[in-house]
């Protein structure tokens, strides 16, 4: 984009909790007056901003009154000072700075606003190392971020460990890469979301309920091989997943438990 009133705005519609099942509208606006009119409309309805920038998105909204007009909320993409955040609180109900974040490109970034499972993936992270953890924003904007300890990323069962100096969000948010370490977007949000892992289980039941099914989804949510179990075969691991062996031996179930991280009761939960 070249022209002087040209700017890099997403505007998102139909985020409120009337419409929050529905596919919202993404929209590019391309002007100051785009910019200015649309905010001007107000509404009751959230609508949801997305800028590269504020330098242009400030000087469109330079002539707007200093007060909040209807359900508006910002995300910024680039780093802005507090004069600036200070600037754009008085119009916005909510700013969302995410300078410091490592996020999707632009065009991913409206693909996974647009998405009607837009709740399942992520848009950009930070690791905050002073707390050890790793915040991710959700393409859902209208929830709260997703704190995992980067304790919980473990090497994968290749032996790959998490590079946690080369943070991505990739494939439309529904991976974290750390180096050449990946997580699944649903790994970590069944992990640390009860909701959404509520409505995974209920997903999961419909479609496979049985004691080697639900081990499966565990195994592969810790990033775990079938010869991850030993002294337990990967062929007798398969057999249990197949559901074609009987109910494993409490120590043999133990076994399995411990190596997933959780107590043996609570493998058929997933």
């Amino acid at each position: 984009m070249t022209a002087t009133n040209t700017v890099d705005v997403l505007l998102l519609d139909g985020l409120g909790k009337a419409a929050a099942r529905a596919t919202p509208p993404v929209r590019s606006l391309d002007t100051s007056e785009d910019v200015l009119r649309e905010f001007t409309r107000g509404g009751r309805d959230a609508r949801f901003w997305v800028a590269r920038g504020t330098s242009a998105l400030r000087a469109a909204l330079g002539g707007a009154a200093r007060k909040k007009l209807g359900e508006h909320r910002l995300v910024v993409l680039e780093a802005i000072t507090p004069a600036q955040e200070a600037f754009l609180r008085a119009l916005f109900r909510s700013v969302l700075p995410l300078g410091h974040a490592r996020c999707l490109p632009l065009a991913e970034l409206a693909g996974a606003l647009a998405s009607e499972y837009r709740d399942r993936l992520f848009i950009g992270g930070i690791v905050d190392r002073d707390d050890g953890v790793v915040v991710l924003y959700r393409a859902d904007l209208a929830r709260d971020p997703v704190v995992v300890p980067m304790a919980w990323f473990t090497p994968s069962g290749d032996g790959t460990e998490p590079d946690f100096e080369r943070l991505e969000v990739t494939d439309f948010g529904s991976a974290v890469q750390l180096g050449g370490y990946e997580a699944s977007s649903d790994a970590i949000l069944y992990e640390f979301d009860p909701e959404y892992r509520r409505t995974a289980r209920k997903e999961s039941l419909q479609q496979d309920p049985s004691f080697g099914a639900a081990l499966r989804r565990l195994r592969l949510q810790r990033g775990l091989s079938r010869h991850d179990f030993a002294p337990i075969s990967a062929k007798q691991i398969a057999r249990i997943e197949r559901g074609e062996t009987e109910a494993p031996r409490d120590s043999t179930l133990r076994q399995i438990a411990g190596r997933l991280g959780v107590r043996p009761e609570e493998i058929a939960e997933y």
